[in-house]
């Protein structure tokens, strides 16, 4: 026999299950920090060159808090299943109760917006909003270094990335609540005689 799939995610039933997800997503891209940050930097380091795409910190806490904004937005993007599962319980109660699949399914989507509105910031938006940026700061003061330019690109790409991975969240969140109305409806309706 096999379980419905509400007692197979038991994990991200739990009410802690989204924070955990959250920190272990977080400790993992933490680790992988340099890699990842590499793979955020190349647009930059597309159209800058080399000598552009150095960071340059004033201190070792603000190139701590660099890395660590970057795992707690990757944290947060592998912890948008779990955590869509768990505003299901709030948001969503009847739909979590009769229609676990379909809170699945949610949660499922809710992960595949987060990647790609976090790929979409990072590889498209950030990179054009740059380009714009350093083609007036070129002629406004060509002689001008860039030195730091990396570092405010990954604060600024890291502070939209995550707004758009929120942002795009709240019509999911809405789309549950509304298919549990209507499944509360339905329910009540059935038990009508």
């Amino acid at each position: 026999m096999s379980a419905p799939l509400g007692e197979g995610l038991g994990f991200a039933m739990t009410p802690l299950g989204g924070v955990i997800a959250f920190g272990v997503g977080a400790v993992i891209a933490f680790v992988l920090g340099g890699p990842i940050m590499q793979m955020i930097l190349s647009p930059l380091c597309a159209q800058l060159g080399p000598e552009g795409c150095q960071l340059i910190f004033q201190g070792p806490q603000e190139a701590f808090f660099i890395y660590f904004k970057q795992a707690l937005l990757a944290g947060f993007i592998l912890a948008v299943p779990c955590l869509l599962f768990q505003s299901a319980r709030i948001f969503a109660p009847t739909l979590f109760q009769h229609v676990p699949r379909s809170v699945a399914i949610y949660a499922c989507v809710g992960g595949i917006i987060a990647i790609v509105a976090a790929a979409f910031v990072l590889f498209y938006e950030a990179p054009r909003a740059v380009s714009a940026a350093f083609a007036y700061m070129s002629q406004s003061a060509p002689d001008l270094p860039m030195l730091g330019f990396a570092s405010e690109y990954l604060r600024a790409a890291l502070k939209m990335a995550g707004s758009y991975v929120a942002l795009l969240q709240v019509p999911l969140i809405f789309a549950m609540m509304v298919k549990s109305m209507r499944t509360k409806r339905v329910l009540q309706s059935e038990a009508q005689p």
